[in-house]
Parts: structure tokens; C-alpha cells; sequence
């Protein structure tokens, strides 16, 4: 199966708009979110009310009939937008005034919401790694982390990450936080499948010897048969005396 790197400009246009609002959690324009979101589904009622007036007069094929609705539908969609976005900002938990929050969503690589996937803040030092904080994804895919800004390394890095059951690596992405300064960070992640094994190859073979490790014995070689004393070749169904 092709893995998809790239987003189409839809998913995108998403992307962005959820980047915007998730953002808005800790902006404090929350309100603002919900009275957009009336005005355009009140809007929609007013279009909608002159609209019927509209086909009573000229029939619903006239063309003023035919804008008419168009302004409707889309303040209808947006209103809907406005309250879904909402609602997700909503079930996201924001951060204190001494933290720093980290909100994102998740999507697989053709773009659909994940919903109940694990994510991993970690810090990395060297080559030491060690996970400070952990989540799942809502049911729009979202997430949000809240870290100490006491608890903040500034020599370390820090990175979201998502991995199958197996271990196997299925997005990262990096995360700067200034110690400073509170708020909140967005960082969207997509899903890659894990990489198919090599042909031939026994995925869940052991790579290296350790604990709980057992070495098998090797099978013996099959024994090739003997000759027999005439010095001729023997016959293909030929099976050696034991």
C-alpha cells in the first residue's frame, strides 16, 4: 500500500483551522467562537424564512431563489463548523498559569480523524529517553498535555510520539517549549504505517540476543545419500540403507 506524505489542500485547509481555534483555548476567545457561531446559524434561519417567501412568488428554479439558498447553506455549514470547533476546544483540559500547554490531532495518513490513539510526550538527553507524559486522542482525533514550567529541561528536547503495540514508530514530531512563557503549542500529527519487513525476513524474529531471549539449536543438514560401491549414479528415488 502507498504511503501518503503529503495532505490534500482539504485536509490542509482543516489542519489549519483546527490549528486556529485549539489555539484559541488559552486566548480566552472562546466566547467569541460561540457568538460567531449564532450569528451565522441565525442567519441561516433569516435566509431560509425568505427564501420560502421567495418560491411562492417566483418558483424555486428562479435564480434570486437559487443565492438565496446558496447564503443559506453556507452560513448553515459555517454555523455547524463554528459549533463542532467549539466543542472540541471545549473537551480539551487548558493549561495553568505555571504551565505550558501542548494540544494537536492526530490523523492517519489519508487524513481521517484518530481517535483513541495513544500519544507520548518525551524528553531526550543524550541517548537517554524518558517519558514524562502520556494521553489518548478524544473522538475528533485531538489531545492535550500540560507540562510544568519548573519541570522543563532547557538541555533536553522534547518530541510527541506514537508507537504500535509493537514498538514500531508511527509518528514524531518535536515540541519547543520557552520556560518562560505560558500558553499553548499545536502540533498536528499523521499516522505512517509501520515499514512491511524485508522479504524472507521473520518480523517477529529476535534481532540480538538478552533477556528472554533463547537461541534455537540448529537443524542438522540433511545427510546427501552415499554412492553405492558400483561407482553408478543412483536412481532419483534412490533412499540410503540406515
Amino acid at each position: 500500500m502507498e504511503n501518503k506524505t503529503e495532505l490534500t489542500p482539504k485536509i490542509q485547509a482543516a489542519v489549519q483551522t483546527a490549528k486556529e481555534l485549539l489555539a484559541s483555548l488559552t486566548s480566552g476567545q472562546m466566547a467569541m467562537v460561540g457568538a460567531f457561531a449564532d450569528s451565522h446559524q441565525k442567519k441561516a434561519d433569516r435566509l431560509a424564512a425568505f427564501e420560502k417567501d421567495l418560491i411562492g412568488e417566483r418558483g424555486s428554479k428562479d435564480p434570486e431563489v437559487l443565492a438565496v439558498r446558496k447564503q443559506k447553506e453556507q452560513s448553515a455549514r459555517f454555523a455547524t463548523a463554528m459549533r463542532t470547533a467549539l466543542k472540541r476546544v471545549q473537551l480539551l483540559t487548558p493549561p495553568k498559569s505555571t504551565e505550558h500547554g501542548v494540544v494537536g490531532t492526530v490523523r492517519t495518513n489519508d487524513g481521517a480523524l484518530a481517535q483513541g490513539i495513544n500519544v507520548q510526550l518525551v524528553s531526550t538527553t543524550g541517548k537517554t529517553h524518558k517519558k514524562i507524559a502520556e494521553v489518548r486522542t478524544n473522538e475528533f482525533g485531538d489531545f492535550s498535555l500540560n507540562l510544568a514550567l519548573c519541570d522543563v529541561n532547557p538541555k533536553a528536547s522534547l518530541s510527541l510520539v506514537i508507537q504500535d503495540e509493537q514498538g514500531e514508530l508511527l509518528a514524531s514530531q518535536p515540541v519547543k517549549i520557552d520556560p518562560s512563557r505560558t500558553g499553548a503549542s499545536f502540533v498536528p500529527l499523521t499516522l505512517q504505517p509501520p515499514p512491511e519487513p524485508a522479504t524472507g525476513t521473520n518480523p517477529t524474529a529476535p534481532v540480538e540476543e538478552g533477556e528472554g531471549y533463547e537461541a534455537k539449536p540448529a537443524e542438522p543438514e540433511p545427510a546427501e545419500p552415499r554412492t553405492p560401491r558400483t561407482g553408478k549414479t543412483p536412481p532419483s528415488d534412490y533412499s540410503p540403507k540406515k
